[in-house]
């Protein structure tokens, strides 16, 4: 694997180039620029990053299982993609499931400047609405909410 100078030297190379350190981190914005698919110009930062996420459509797939890539506006990044928790929606351990709910809100609520300083990207305050809302469909098998207010 070549090391962060060697990556960022080949990166440079190229006007369109995506580029990524060997740790994960986000590459100088000198050498992470992309043409967008709307013909503009970005670089590959937290804001770019969170104007993908802002202009999805999150209701367009169940689960809110989107495609994050190419989306609409000319300072969303075109690569970005979201990670994803699945649970049961029949809770076979509905205390535990309850327990897990209450670790993402806490997360999701409390827990956004920490994903900022690992270089992550917060979810849009709407999404983590809309998610939390969903999981009332958690439920246990008699059909009672797994997690309550």
């Amino acid at each position: 694997m070549p090391n962060d100078t060697a990556t960022t030297r080949c990166c440079s190379r190229s006007a369109s180039t995506i580029g990524r350190s060997p740790g994960g981190r986000p590459m100088p914005p000198a050498y992470s620029r992309t043409l967008t698919c709307n013909d503009s110009t970005t670089f590959g930062d937290a804001a770019t990053f969170a104007a993908a996420a802002a202009n999805a459509d999150w209701n367009a797939a169940p689960g809110f299982g989107v495609n994050l890539n190419n989306q609409a506006g000319a300072e969303a990044w075109p690569i970005t993609s979201a990670s994803y928790i699945l649970m049961h929606k029949v809770a076979a351990k509905p205390e535990q499931s309850a327990e897990v709910l209450k670790f993402f809100k806490w997360a999701l609520n409390n827990g956004q400047q920490m994903a900022v300083e690992l270089d992550y990207v917060p979810l849009p305050a709407g999404v983590v609405k809309q998610i939390e809302a969903s999981w009332g469909e958690i439920r246990d098998a008699g059909g009672k909410p797994v997690l309550g207010d």
